[in-house]
């Protein structure tokens, strides 16, 4: 037996070169393939790591941008398993033409599965930074990847839409950017959800690379506060614009109750102690604060307690 990742399939070959195909996959519970194990969810998962509530898993699948001709113009011995006559691309269905090569990309899905059988997607964090000594912090974190803001020019408000030679260099900028997040993604994907804090130089970008159906969460604007989007974009692709200011007291104190435990990381750079709040603010002013989150101590004699010393 075998998977297909090209078909999405569990195949088995017969000595005669026949594939027979499992039926009803999803009355099995799971599939063992050497060193690989493999579950079935309107697709196949397969298991990559598991504790004690929550299972890590991946979906292959792949993606066809064209067709394939063999030698002389004859489709491939591929054809005689499955016919296509038409392919999916982020500008819409497209009918093959017999002419064209064919493009196949991998892509792959990873997903949490939780003990009630709920399988839930894993992100794909890409982190958006002012400069390069930053990439390194942000893919220890777990980013896929960083991407350089300062490579594109386009920030700022959106141009009013009836100057269309000004809105013409701003699309072509936020097109680029989006670009960049594919190549840092390695396909086609746009972001489900952007966590935005810029605010106004950024949030038209934000809403334009933001998937359909995807969310833009804003939490402050270091920028400015006159946000301008394109409404085109937001209502014929059902997006969303979220405000957001963190947590009520409740939710702030379980968060601190998780740090404490080392269940969360604060992206922690720096402390410092009351008398340097200034210092601080300075620095932020300034653009020379370092990576993740500065830290002052209030009513605190040290760094590192856990608890309120006795």
């Amino acid at each position: 037996m075998n998977f297909n990742t090209f078909l999405s399939k569990m195949q088995f070959m017969d000595p005669n070169g026949d594939t027979l195909v499992i039926s009803k996959p999803e009355e099995i519970d799971s599939i063992n393939l050497n060193n690989q194990t493999f579950f079935y969810e309107k697709g196949y998962y397969e298991i990559i790591a598991q504790s004690d509530s929550v299972t890590l898993v991946v979906l292959n699948k792949v993606e066809i941008d064209e067709i394939v001709l063999g030698a002389l113009g004859v489709q491939t011995r591929t054809a005689n398993i499955v016919n296509f006559d038409s392919y999916l691309t982020p500008a819409g269905w497209t009918k093959f033409d017999g002419k064209n090569d064919i493009s196949v990309q991998k892509e792959i899905v990873y997903s949490l599965t939780r003990k009630n059988g709920l399988t839930v997607s894993a992100s794909i964090p890409v982190a958006v930074i002012s400069s390069d000594d930053k990439i390194a912090f942000c893919t220890r974190l777990g980013a896929k990847g960083a991407i350089n803001r300062k490579r594109f020019s386009h920030w700022g408000m959106l141009p009013h839409w009836k100057d269309t030679a000004a809105y013409g260099e701003w699309l072509k900028g936020a097109r680029a950017f989006g670009a960049a997040l594919w190549e840092v993604v390695g396909s086609r994907q746009n972001p489900r959800i952007v966590f935005e804090h810029p605010g106004e130089d950024t949030v038209p970008t934000s809403i334009f690379v933001c998937d359909t159906g995807g969310m833009v969460v804003i939490c402050a604007g270091t920028s400015g506060y006159n946000a301008v989007a394109d409404l085109r974009y937001l209502w014929m692709r059902q997006k969303r614009f979220q405000g957001s200011h963190f947590a009520n007291d409740d939710q702030a104190r379980a968060l601190n109750d998780l740090v404490a435990a080392g269940k969360v990381d604060p992206c922690l750079s720096e402390t410092f102690t009351f008398e340097q709040i200034p210092h601080v603010h300075q620095l932020m002013h300034e653009n020379r604060h370092p990576p993740g989150n500065m830290a002052c101590l209030v009513n605190s004699p040290r760094p590192g307690l856990r608890d309120v010393p006795r």
